[in-house]
């Protein structure tokens, strides 16, 4: 009988521990990037460059989440200058990632949204060959290690090219 209210209260214990709990939000200078991890557990971002500006990237896949808003999103020249300005954003995200040597920052995805816009091709803006892309990856290995060391120059050099291009 001990054994079976034992075996019962553990049970308790155990769907106690697995109660759904809201997503945690991580916090730095009042902006806000959500971490879906309960619903979720790809570990989805939901990284918010404000004017309505909500970029979804899986951090285990290292990707965006393409959808309608992703698509749409290359229509707006404004909201494309409002990423083009969050380049040099340092906030860090808080999340693993295999594409660089630090940890992933706000201006790193605001980047990498950039360069997956039609006609642009960061070899050709930035002047200069990335030769190596790991498998499994859809950017190369070095790309956002440099951008990291060269934030200011990489801005101004996606401005032209994005200019040149008519999102700007």
């Amino acid at each position: 009988m001990k054994n079976l209210i034992l075996l019962c209260y553990m049970c308790l214990f155990l769907i106690g521990c697995h109660a759904n709990n809201p997503a945690p939000e991580l916090s730095n200078n009042g902006e806000t990037i959500t971490v879906d991890n309960t619903k979720n557990p790809k570990k989805i971002l939901h990284i918010d460059f404000g004017d309505n500006i909500v970029l979804s990237w899986n951090s285990v896949a290292d990707n965006f989440i393409i959808d309608q808003y992703y698509k749409d999103l290359k229509k707006d020249k404004k909201k494309i200058k409002i990423l083009l300005d969050s380049i040099t954003n340092n906030q860090l995200l808080n999340v693993a990632t295999k594409l660089k040597s630090t940890e992933l920052k706000k201006g790193d995805i605001a980047f990498l949204y950039l360069i997956k816009l039609d006609n642009i091709y960061y070899s050709e803006c930035l002047k200069i060959q990335f030769d190596v892309i790991s498998e499994n990856s859809s950017y190369p290995d070095t790309l956002l290690d440099y951008l990291e060391n060269n934030r200011h120059q990489t801005q101004k050099k996606m401005q032209l090219c994005l200019h040149k291009k008519g999102y700007i």
